[in-house]
């Protein structure tokens, strides 16, 4: 196994008197695609945001290619959809991509030819946001975490709101980054973990309640044990 590039250590963030996250530790090498579930407010998101470095742990601490999460170095390693894609709704599609190129200091020309072909949104470029369908939005907000190529990729439900031809097209695109990057893949939908992730992580109620590869979990029935494990709490 490769070494990690990301790494989450004894991470807890507390919200005022509720523990959202709770002492969650994992590691996610490249060449893999980590499947991360849970019930809606399970902890994935605010999970997610400490690995990006946009929220700082209460407890514990999140590393990228060894940086701090919060660190310039590590930011420069990830990609990040979130749960909303971070798009201004007064830009076009293809300004919104330039714009992002631009921010990690990459020439939009090279990059935008790329971005809206691998995401299948050349039809889409002259576009305003703010018209956009959801999943379209997150087509191009899986496009912006794309610019440059960064070696971690942080996936908030990227199939949320697409069409089964789009969803179907963004898990091949997943798949195919994973042999190379090291793919954090948020989603509440079990079948997507079993087609496109290596191991599963299931949080339940902020605690990390399972991590285990997934040619394992489906021997043993990966649903039945994902939701058996979501009825227990």
């Amino acid at each position: 196994m490769a070494e990690p590039l990301l790494v989450a250590e004894g991470l807890s963030r507390r919200f005022a008197d509720v523990e959202a996250v709770s002492a969650v530790s994992f590691t996610v090498a490249k060449g893999e695609v980590v499947g991360f579930l849970g019930h809606n407010g399970a902890g994935k998101s605010t999970t997610q945001r400490m690995l990006a470095g946009a929220l700082a742990p209460s407890a514990g601490r999140a590393l990228v290619g060894g940086h701090a999460s919060t660190s310039l170095a590590a930011r420069r390693l990830i990609g990040w959809l979130p749960e909303t894609p971070p798009l201004h709704p007064e830009l076009t599609v293809e300004e919104q991509l330039a714009f992002a190129a631009s921010l990690r200091g990459l020439t939009p020309a090279r990059e935008l030819p790329h971005l809206l072909e691998r995401c299948g949104l050349g039809e889409l470029r002259s576009h305003v946001n703010a018209t956009l369908s959801k999943g379209t939005k997150q087509r191009v907000g899986l496009a912006q975490a794309l610019a440059g190529d960064p070696p971690v990729l942080l996936l908030d439900e990227p199939t949320a709101g697409l069409d089964p031809a789009q969803a179907a097209a963004v898990r091949s695109l997943v798949r195919e980054l994973g042999v190379d990057h090291a793919v954090l893949l948020s989603t509440h939908v079990v079948s997507e973990v079993a087609a496109v992730c290596d191991r599963a992580l299931l949080l339940r109620r902020g605690a990390l309640v399972l991590d285990e590869r997934t040619e394992v979990l489906k021997g043993k029935g990966l649903e039945a044990t994902v939701l058996g494990l979501l009825e227990a709490a």
